[in-house]
């Protein structure tokens, strides 16, 4: 149990909060940027509801530009017929 919780009354739900939801999402390139590094500082918001109870903690983890996993463990198959008859 974290410190900030600590001498503080839990209280015990009778159901799992529903998932959090996310409303809308934008991503803003810099205006008129003068070099590469300052062109790829885009700025980048989000709207989330979610409903909690005063002891739930939100922890959102944010990936960009992680490469597609599932395309690098696709098996690529060059009978294309035969796999597809077996």
């Amino acid at each position: 149990m974290s410190d900030d919780m600590q001498g503080r009354d839990l209280v015990p739900l009778r159901a799992y909060p529903p998932v959090a939801v996310l409303l809308n999402q934008t991503a803003q390139p810099p205006r008129d940027p003068t070099t590469v590094a300052d062109a790829v500082k885009w700025s980048d918001a989000f709207a989330l509801r979610h409903q909690s109870a005063e002891q739930d903690r939100i922890q959102l983890t944010v990936n960009l530009n992680t490469p597609n996993l599932l395309h690098s463990q696709a098996i690529v198959s060059e009978d294309l017929f035969g796999a597809l008859a077996q």
